[in-house]
Formats: C-alpha cells, structure tokens, sequence
C-alpha cells in the first residue's frame, strides 16, 4: 500500500479581471480556477491563502481544491496572514483578532482578540515557526509587534518605530520606510534594534524568498542581499507605475500597462531571467498550501 503524505506546496495566484474569479498557477506550470466567486483581495503567506467576496466582503480561506474553502467571518477592515496564523482588524472598532483556521470538529473558524484598541494598517510573515504581526496606530502612525503567540492570544503589543511610511516582511525580519522614502531600515526582532540599510526607495516587497525594492526614479527592481547597502539590480525600469510583486518561496511580477509587457511574470534565479507565465492580472499573491500525495 502506497503511503500517503503532504508537502507544502508554494505558488502565485492571480485574479481575472473580467470576471474577478481567482486562479492558482500549479506545479505543472499550468493555471486552473479555484473559484468562480468574485474575488475582492487576496491574501497569502506560509498559513496559506485567504480572499474577500467581492460582493459580500465576507472572508475565505482556501484548502487546496477548486471546492475547498471555508468562509471565516463577514466583512473585514484589514488582513494579515503570518506562519501561523490569520488576523483581521473589525471593521467598525478597528479592533483586532486572530484564528488558527476551522476547528477541524465542526468547520467554524473562531477568532481571539488580540488588540482592543483601534489599529490602523496590519501585516504579515514569518515563516515555519517565526510568525510576525505588526501594526501602525492609527492616529500617531507607529508601528506595533505582537508578542503573543497564535494558540496563546494576548492583548501584548511592542512599540517598535514611529511613523512608517511602508513595511514589509520576510521570512525573519521587518523593513520599514521612513515616511519622507529616503531611508530604508531593518529591524532585528532579538535585539530589538533598526539598521539603515538603503537610501531613497520607491516600494518594498518581502517573503520567504528575501526583500525586494523598487528605485523611485527609475523603477529599477533590486534584491536585498542582506548586507547594508548591497542590492542587486534584478529587473530593469520593471517596477513603475503598473507594475507589483509577489513574494515568497518565489518572486513573481505583475504587470497591468497595455501592451505586450502586460501580465504575470516568475523570476529565474539560476540565470537571473523573467519568464512570463500568464496573462494580465488584477491582482497577484504568493500562498503555502499543503498538498496530500
């Protein structure tokens, strides 16, 4: 008798823009529809992959298969999805919670309180066992990391930074612009210290792959290499107006001008190259599923 195990599986989803129905490109390099629903966001990490009805707002997750989801709550006013968790600010007291997914007894999702006072914007990542919340104020604009645990809910937050003026997190760290974009900084969670490692940046995007950036003047797409000012420039004039990315086992771009540019791209470390994979998107996402083989 053939075992059967599970792997986590990383890919990119993609929304259509005619119909709004939500696509996941496989490992066979092809892109099938997990959902014929209209999709609003769409949200991805290690946890896996969560979205909005674009009619209801209602939340979703997905579990591997075109009829494999759950819905988790109605309306949401922000989302983050980190290791190990889902969290989701209130949308009337901008409160947040957080849940683990459905009980596997009897399907419902039940969410914690994290947070009783408003919050802001949130975002997610870690990876495995690492698992990253972080929250801006909304009145001053500083930023916040939890320091619960997703299973061990508490109302326990940091005050790591003031103002940011954009966040982004891979698999270990949070980067933060300052709000002016003329300094990028990483934080260390252990020593609880910021290092400049970037002047002038236009975007920032991370995952378990690494940090991305984009150059404001010139939309040049740049690798962080983990070294204070060392980049690689990885795409050239490819992150301007149009353009976004995706992060996180893998890099993938979207890119929404007219023209024969447009569409979903995936990045090709071994010869350092971008490979166009599908058509224009509305939008894109990276997400872990665990797949059963």
């Amino acid at each position: 008798m053939q075992e059967i195990g599970s792997v986590m599986v990383s890919t990119v989803f993609a929304v259509k823009p005619d119909d709004h129905s939500l696509w996941e490109h496989d490992s066979e390099q092809q892109w099938h529809q997990i959902s014929a629903a209209p999709t609003g966001e769409i949200i991805g990490g290690y946890w896996g992959l969560v979205s909005t009805n674009r009619d209801t707002g209602d939340l979703w997750s997905w579990h591997g298969d075109e009829n494999a989801w759950l819905r988790m709550s109605g309306p949401s006013g922000g989302v983050a999805v980190t290791a190990r968790a889902v969290y989701s600010v209130q949308p009337e007291d901008r409160t947040v919670y957080g849940t683990r997914g459905a009980d596997a007894g009897n399907g419902e999702t039940s969410w914690n309180q994290v947070a009783t006072d408003p919050t802001g914007q949130i975002y997610g990542g870690g990876y495995d066992d690492v698992d990253l919340l972080v929250s801006t104020n909304p009145f001053s604009g500083e930023l916040f990391l939890y320091q619960g645990t997703p299973g061990d809910w508490k109302n326990d937050w940091k005050r790591i930074s003031g103002p940011s003026g954009g966040v982004a997190i891979t698999a270990n760290t949070i980067y933060s612009l300052t709000t002016d974009r003329s300094s990028l900084y990483s934080y260390d969670v252990r020593q609880d210290s910021w290092t400049r490692i970037a002047g002038p940046t236009g975007q920032i995007y991370g995952g378990e792959w690494g940090l991305v950036s984009t150059n404001p003047q010139t939309g040049d797409l740049f690798r962080y290499r983990g070294n204070r000012d060392d980049w690689e420039m990885i795409g050239e004039g490819i992150g301007g107006p149009g353009n976004s990315f995706a992060v996180e086992r893998s890099l993938y771009r979207s890119c929404t001008n007219p023209g024969p540019d447009s569409g979903v791209y995936k990045y090709d470390e071994s010869d350092k190259s971008w490979t166009k994979i599908g058509p224009v998107a509305e939008s894109i996402t990276t997400a872990y599923w665990e797949h059963i083989s």
